[in-house]
C-alpha cells in the first residue's frame, strides 16, 4: 500500500472515481437501511391506490367481427363491385344466427386474402387502438352490438366492406388482485422517488456544488467510436 501511494497510484483519476462510487453505494445501502420503514407500502395504501386510480386498470371494450371485402379501386367500375356487394349482403342477410361469421360466402365473394377462409373473422379490436382497417369499417363494428348482427354496406375509397359481429366484450376493472403485485411495485417506486428527492435536496443544502461554467466550455468532447456493422471488426 505505501509503495502503491509512493507511486502515486492513489491519485490515479480512474481509481479515485472507483473509489468515489463504492462510497456512493455504501451511502445509498444505508440511506435505504435507516429509511426501510418508510420504505414499505401496506395492503391499506394498495387498496387506496387502486381504488384512486381505477381507470388505468380498466380494460376497453372489444369487439371481433368478421368481413367481406369487394374491391373498387380508382378508376375501376364501382357501380359493378357495389352491385356485387350488394348480392352478398342480400345473401348474407339469410345466413343462420351461428356461427356468426360470413362461413363460405366469404370465400365466394371477399377479397381479402387473410381472412375470407376463416369465415372472414378478423380477430378482435379494442376501442381506440390502431388497426389497418378503414375508420368507416372501425365503426360499423363497434355500432353492432349482438353477435351476428350484420352491418349496413360500408363504403370506402378502396371498395364495399360487408361487416358482422361476432363477439363483444363490454369495457371492465382488472380486479385487483390481479394487479396488486405491480402496483405495489409502482407505490414502492414513487415512495423511494420521493425520498431521493428529499435525500438529494438535503445534500446540496449540506454540500454545494460550484460548477466553473468557464472551464467546462474549455472541455473537449470524448471521440466515441460508432460500433461496429454486423460483419466487421
Amino acid at each position: 500500500v505505501a509503495a502503491a501511494r509512493a507511486a502515486g497510484l492513489d491519485r490515479d483519476p480512474e481509481l479515485v472515481a472507483s473509489f468515489e462510487k463504492a462510497l456512493v453505494r455504501r451511502l445509498d445501502e444505508n440511506w435505504i437501511e435507516e429509511h426501510h420503514a418508510e420504505l414499505a407500502v401496506t395492503d391499506e395504501e394498495v387498496a387506496a391506490a387502486y381504488a384512486g386510480r381505477q381507470e388505468s386498470f380498466r380494460i376497453p371494450a372489444r369487439s371481433r367481427a368478421a368481413l367481406i371485402w369487394i374491391a373498387a379501386a380508382k378508376g375501376s367500375d364501382r357501380n359493378a363491385a357495389r352491385r356485387r356487394a350488394e348480392k352478398a349482403l342480400e345473401e348474407a342477410r339469410r345466413l343462420p344466427l351461428a356461427p356468426p361469421n360470413f362461413g363460405a360466402l366469404a370465400v365466394t365473394y371477399s377479397e381479402e386474402r387473410a381472412s375470407r377462409y376463416q369465415g372472414g373473422d378478423i380477430g378482435w379490436l379494442a376501442t381506440g387502438e390502431a388497426t389497418r382497417w378503414p375508420p368507416e369499417v372501425v365503426n360499423a363494428i363497434f355500432a353492432l352490438e349482438s353477435p351476428g348482427a350484420l352491418a349496413p354496406l360500408v363504403e370506402t375509397a378502396a371498395g364495399f366492406y360487408l361487416v358482422r359481429l361476432t363477439a363483444r366484450e363490454e369495457s371492465r376493472l382488472r380486479p385487483l388482485a390481479n394487479v396488486r403485485d405491480a402496483l405495489r411495485s409502482d407505490l414502492l417506486r414513487e415512495k423511494h422517488q420521493t425520498l431521493r428527492a428529499a435525500q438529494s435536496a438535503a445534500l446540496a443544502a449540506r454540500f454545494p456544488v460550484a460548477v466553473d461554467e468557464a472551464l467546462f466550455e474549455k472541455l473537449e468532447p470524448i471521440a466515441v467510436r460508432p460500433p461496429p456493422l454486423p460483419g466487421e471488426r
